[in-house]
C-alpha cells in the first residue's frame, strides 16, 4: 500500500509537469492564431484600400459616382490606409508576443523551471493586452467587413487560448509544490576529522527519510561507494520502491560487478528495483555535479565513495532542472548488463610483440 501512494505522487508529479508543457504548446497555438489573423487582417485591408483607390480613380476619370457597391468602401479611404499601417503593427505585436511564448516553452522543456515562466510570463500577457486592445481598435470602424467571418472566429480562438493559457500557468506557478519528502531544514556540513560521525548524521538527518525512487549521478560511483550507500540507506529501505545509478565506465573495478549482483538480490527480496547505467563517454566527462533525487526533491552531494570525508556541503537543488538533467543522462547511458555483454564478445587481442 506504502509503494502504491509513492507511485501515485510520482505520477502526480509527472502529471503536473506534463500539464506545463501542454499549457505552452496551447499558449503557443494561440499565438500562431493571432499571427495569422494579423497577417490576414493586413492582406484584406489592402484589397480594400486598393479597391477604394481604383473606385476613386475610375470615377475620377469619367466624372460619375462610384459604384453602390464600393461607395462604402470608397468613403473610408483615408481609414482604410490607416487600417493598413495598424495591422502590421498588430502582426508585430502578434510576434513578438508567440516568441516570448515560444521561448518560455522551449526553456521549460529544456530545463523543467517554472522561473522561466515568471520570467517571461509578464512581458507575454503585455503584449497580448497590447494586441486586443489594439485590435478592436483597429476593426471596429471597419466591423461589417469582418463581422460574420470566419476570420473573427479565428482571432477569438488565439486570444481566448492565449489567456486561458496563460491563467492556468499562473495557477501552476501559484499552486503549492507537491509535498518534499526528506527536505533539509538546512544545509549538511561534513566534518573531514569525523567521518564515523558524519555517517551516522547523514542516515539520521537526510538518507533515513528518503522515499520513492533514488536517482544517484555520481561518476565516481564504485565499490567503496556501494558500501557507503547500503550503510546510509540500509534504514530507509521499507521505504523506497527503485534505486537508479549512474557511474561511468572507469568505476568497473574487478569487485564493483560481484558487489553489484550482492546488492540487487538482497534489495529485490525487499521489494526494491535496482538498476545501474554507465554514463556516455562525452556525458561522463562532462557531468562533475554529483546528485541524488526521489521524486519530490534534489540535493548536490560529495562522491559517495568519500561522502563522510570531504569537507563539502550537501544541499538542496532545483528538482525541475535535476530531473530534466537525470532523464538526459540516462537516457544516453548503457545498462551495465549490456556493456558486461558487449565486453565479454569483444575479441582478446593478443599482446604486442
Amino acid at each position: 500500500m506504502f509503494n502504491a501512494n509513492l507511485n501515485i505522487m510520482s505520477s502526480r508529479d509527472e502529471s503536473r509537469e506534463d500539464r506545463g508543457i501542454a499549457a505552452l504548446i496551447m499558449l503557443c497555438a494561440g499565438g500562431l492564431m493571432l499571427i495569422g489573423g494579423s497577417a490576414y487582417l493586413v492582406q484584406i485591408f489592402s484589397v480594400l484600400y486598393g479597391a477604394a483607390a481604383g473606385a476613386l480613380l475610375q470615377s475620377n476619370a469619367t466624372g460619375t459616382q462610384v459604384a453602390q457597391q464600393l461607395q462604402q468602401t470608397a468613403q473610408q479611404y483615408n481609414s482604410l490606409h490607416g487600417g493598413i499601417l495598424e495591422s502590421y503593427v498588430l502582426l508585430i505585436i502578434s510576434l513578438l508576443s508567440f516568441g516570448v511564448a515560444f521561448l518560455m516553452f522551449l526553456r521549460y522543456y529544456d530545463r523543467g523551471n517554472s522561473a522561466t515562466m515568471k520570467k517571461y510570463a509578464i512581458p507575454h500577457i503585455g503584449f497580448t493586452l497590447i494586441y486586443v486592445m489594439l485590435f478592436y481598435v483597429v476593426v471596429s470602424p471597419f466591423y461589417y467587413y469582418f463581422g460574420g467571418g470566419v476570420y473573427m472566429y479565428v482571432v477569438y480562438a488565439g486570444i481566448a487560448l492565449s489567456f486561458a493559457s496563460a491563467a492556468f500557468l499562473e495557477y501552476m506557478n501559484r499552486a503549492p509544490a507537491p509535498s518534499k519528502s526528506a527536505k533539509l531544514k538546512h544545509t549538511i556540513t561534513i566534518n573531514p576529522g569525523k567521518p564515523y560521525s558524519n555517517m551516522g548524521d547523514l542516515q539520521d538527518e537526510l538518507f533515513s527519510k528518503l522515499k520513492g525512487h533514488i536517482r544517484i549521478v555520481d561518476k565516481h560511483f564504485n565499490s567503496v561507494a556501494l558500501a557507503n550507500f547500503h550503510r546510509l540507506a540500509n534504514r530507509s529501505v521499507i521505504s523506497l520502491t527503485k534505486v537508479t545509478i549512474l557511474t561511468s565506465k572507469e568505476m568497473l573495478d574487478t569487485d564493483f560487478t560481484s558487489n553489484m549482483i550482492d546488492f540487487r538480490s538482497e534489495l529485490n527480496e525487499a521489494g526494491v528495483g535496482v538498476e545501474v547505467r554507465l554514463l556516455d563517454d562525452k556525458d561522463s566527462t562532462e557531468q562533475h555535479e554529483r546528485m541524488l533525487l526521489t521524486d519530490t526533491v534534489a540535493y548536490k552531494i560529495p562522491p559517495f565513495n568519500i561522502i563522510n570525508k570531504r569537507s563539502e556541503h550537501i544541499t538542496m537543488i532545483n528538482l525541475g532542472e535535476a530531473l530534466k538533467r537525470f532523464n538526459y543522462l540516462y537516457s544516453r547511458a548503457m545498462k551495465l548488463e549490456n556493456y558486461m555483454v558487449r565486453k565479454d564478445r569483444e575479441p582478446i587481442q593478443p599482446p604486442a610483440a
